[in-house]
């Protein structure tokens, strides 16, 4: 039986609505209880263990010892992701070159590539003093 408890479409809601973002579970908790939401922290585990086998969200591994999701966008193209070695700023990457490399690697090396786990890691600008 798959049903609809409150929890998760509280969770999917808030979600959605920060599609643009990458959040961790203690970012979804805090932006739930900012909204006057009173969601069990292991509600948010167990919805998004299932967001994730749905294919509802995307699991993003920031470090070792921290994940962030984001809502799955059909209408959005292939981003990538750079992530600041010194700060953990995850930032989207929308670059064709990266893609034609994407590209050549699956068909010249019959090799697919999984771009939900593609993080570049470096110095964002504020960490390298230019901003």
């Amino acid at each position: 039986m798959n049903y609809e408890t409150k929890n998760k479409s509280l969770i999917l809601s808030l979600l959605k609505n920060h599609k643009d973002e990458h959040l961790t579970i203690d970012q979804i908790k805090k932006l739930l209880k900012d909204e006057n939401k009173d969601v069990p922290i292991a509600s948010v585990y167990r919805n998004i263990d299932k967001f994730l086998e749905e294919g509802l969200i995307r699991k993003y591994v920031v470090n070792d010892n921290a994940s962030c999701f984001q809502i799955v966008d059909e209408k959005e193209s292939n981003h990538f992701h750079l992530l600041c070695s010194k700060c953990g700023k995850l930032i989207h990457l929308e670059c064709d070159e990266v893609n034609d490399l994407i590209k050549h690697i699956e068909k010249e090396h019959d090799f697919k590539i999984d771009i939900s786990k593609i993080n570049l890691y470096g110095l964002c600008p504020s960490c390298r003093g230019k901003k």
